[in-house]
């Protein structure tokens, strides 16, 4: 079977917490001059921004006819998650490491099965920007949390598979946190600076290794819930 070039096409990692890398074009087909095996095909039908979970084995890669109907992603449990995106339908092909595919006939529709989680929703009453989905036995949760309490509330759900983050403006408020702490606690000369999405550094001049570690110490009580503290102070000028 030939893929057109506009296929969403991804190579998955043999290990599950291995990451994802994009193959050539080569690397999904079979071997010049060999017959491919057959593909079993399957009809599947979910409703927008509904998610479901697909069991796979051996996963090699896939490829989305249409990623803007559907989005696939690989979990660290060796299977995928199928979020549907706008109604209408997709082909995804799954390509296993023994040479054999299966293609899924997927639908997405407006009025598809739908999951009941009003219950879970109210629970996270300051992350609007969350969704709340049900899948099988489990319960994914994406895009962003509003605030560090409901993040750590979903790690009180058993079922939870969560697979968002915390919104950008609670990262930002707990540096300000760190600097008026520093400031407070007369390290006037250090601060601290995010680095990325989730990384503060810490930057400046301290007199000494006490005043390092105390700086290092606040960093870690304001900031660890939410990223990790990194030591780039120095000391009188010197490293």
């Amino acid at each position: 079977m030939l893929l057109a070039s506009t296929l969403s096409l991804f190579l998955l990692a043999a290990s599950a917490d291995g990451p994802a890398t994009a193959p050539t074009a080569a690397s999904a087909q079979p071997d010049a001059g060999t017959a491919a095996p057959a593909a079993d095909s399957t009809r599947l039908v979910l409703g927008v921004r509904a998610q479901k979970v697909l069991p796979v084995s051996h996963l090699k890669a896939v490829a989305v006819a249409a990623p803007e109907v559907l989005d696939v992603r690989a979990l660290n449990s060796g299977e995928l998650l199928l979020v549907g995106l706008a109604a209408g339908h997709s082909d995804l092909t799954v390509f296993h490491g023994d040479g054999t595919h299966v293609v899924y006939q997927v639908e997405v529709a407006k009025d598809g099965p739908a999951d009941d989680t009003s219950a879970l929703r109210s629970a996270f009453k300051d992350s609007p920007n969350l969704a709340v989905q049900l899948a099988g036995d489990r319960i994914f949760l994406t895009g962003l949390f509003g605030s560090l309490e409901d993040y750590e509330q979903s790690l009180y759900f058993p079922r939870v598979v969560c697979l968002a983050k915390l919104d950008p403006k609670v990262v930002r408020s707990r540096v300000a946190m760190v600097n008026d702490a520093l400031a407070r606690s007369g390290l006037k000369h250090a601060q601290a600076v995010l680095h990325g999405p989730s990384t503060l550094a810490l930057e400046g001049l301290v007199q000494d290794s006490l005043e390092k570690d105390k700086a290092q110490k606040i960093a870690d009580a304001i900031f660890g819930p939410v990223g990790k503290a990194v030591d780039a102070l120095e000391k009188n000028g010197l490293r």
